[in-house]
């Protein structure tokens, strides 16, 4: 499953800060299998990477940012599983509270 990677996207719509440059190309996958796609590109095509979260502490330069930038705000799944009494949560790193 290939994720389409966009170019030339304003960065400052992804941060709290709403300033910056754009990023070279850009992603926001959704599920681990998007995540992998992503980087398979990045790595076939040997450039470089850059995760972001939420976009809170982030300042991007307005020279933007080069190789593939990742969004994790889609990013987002959880399972609640039971093991041995035991209550056992995971998340995905764009999860946000419910």
């Amino acid at each position: 499953m290939s994720l389409n990677l966009l170019s030339n996207i304003a960065l400052a719509d992804y941060t709290s800060w709403q300033i910056g440059g754009a990023a070279e190309f850009f992603c926001m996958p959704e599920n681990v299998d998007q995540m992998r796609s992503a980087l398979k590109q990045a790595y076939d095509q040997k450039m470089p990477v850059t995760i972001i979260g939420g976009g809170t502490n982030v300042l991007v330069s307005d020279q933007g940012i080069r190789g593939l930038t990742i969004c994790l705000k889609k990013f987002s799944q959880y399972k609640v599983i039971e093991e041995q009494n035991d209550l056992v949560i995971d998340c995905l790193s764009g999860t946000g509270k419910s």
